[in-house]
């Protein structure tokens, strides 16, 4: 059971006391709010062609695929992909409206963040920072919540919601240990009934609460000696970051983190976020798949303790 006292959604976000920020979507975060729509697929012997449901402009030769349709970005007239016709694709503005009205209807006040698409647009994450969602790690550091919606048009799952935490006071993004991201069916996007509702309040109470007890025990355990950290960064079984940044991850626990932290394993999983976050190569999609192994790899630290 977590030395913490559990806190709930109601008790961090005071509507009467803070009120809503008047906040505008960033000009970057429009061109990734495109409508989309299916189109129709025709295919020759040696290629597959997509047409925008003007079956004329194809020769004869062309026939119609019809298991199959084309995702449309209808702000540029890019095909995003081909998928089976009964992928049913949700636009990016239609997730972030939704996931906008659940926060304001429970009055939880919030902000923008970063918005980017891979794979030519067929994958985008959105970042929604929840100011008041913090967590005091002491000498006037703290962690807040924020937002992670990833929408696809490739025929996967199409919505995902996770949770991390950002630490100010050495600007780290830090993906915490619990419960895994939260799935939406497409049929729940503009459908936000109560029972949609309230999953989404306890998703958001539970990953404030395990990122406390979380912090908590990465701030009490540690690494028995200096010698024993330094050999788990070299260890070649640790995959956390590539092999060029193992030496970036030593400098910066010996120069920040191990005169505040020493052995704690709060220091050298900042050490660990900070090249992550600001040294590494790679999407914010693919740091946020490194930020969960490491915090998963420190999780089994403590539970192995």
């Amino acid at each position: 059971m977590s030395e913490f006292n559990q806190t709930t959604i109601f008790e961090m976000v005071q509507q009467e006391e803070k009120g809503i920020v008047p906040m505008t979507r960033p000009e970057d975060w429009e061109e990734l709010l495109f409508p989309v729509a299916d189109v129709s697929v025709f295919s020759n012997s040696n290629d597959i062609n997509i047409g925008m449901g003007r079956d004329e402009q194809f020769p004869e030769e062309f026939e119609k695929i019809n298991d199959y349709k084309g995702i449309l970005n209808v702000n540029n007239g890019v095909i995003l992909s081909v998928v089976k016709k009964t992928y049913k694709a949700v636009s990016n503005i239609a997730v972030v409206e939704h996931f906008e009205n659940l926060l304001r209807e429970q009055n939880v006040r919030f902000e923008y963040g970063f918005a980017r698409s891979v794979r030519n647009g067929r994958k985008t994450v959105f970042e929604l920072i929840l100011p008041d969602m913090k967590i005091d790690l002491g000498n006037g550091d703290t962690q807040e919540l924020r937002m992670y919606v990833q929408n696809s048009f490739d025929g996967g799952n199409a919505i995902k919601l996770d949770m991390g935490f950002f630490r100010h006071k050495c600007s780290n993004m830090a993906l915490m240990v619990g419960k895994a991201e939260l799935q939406y069916k497409t049929s729940h996007i503009g459908n936000a009934d109560e029972r949609i509702q309230t999953t989404f309040t306890m998703y958001l109470t539970e990953k404030f609460n395990e990122a406390k007890n979380f912090v908590e025990k990465l701030s009490k355990y540690g690494f028995n000696t200096e010698t024993e950290l330094l050999a788990f960064i070299d260890n070649e079984e640790n995959v956390l970051v590539a092999d060029r940044y193992r030496e970036i991850v030593k400098s910066v626990w010996l120069d920040t983190h191990k005169p505040e932290f020493g052995n704690l394993y709060w220091g050298i999983y900042n050490a660990y976020t900070y090249v992550i976050t600001h040294e590494a190569r790679g999407s914010e999609i693919g740091k946020m798949d490194k930020l969960i192994k490491l915090s998963n790899t420190f999780n089994d630290f403590i539970e192995a303790r």
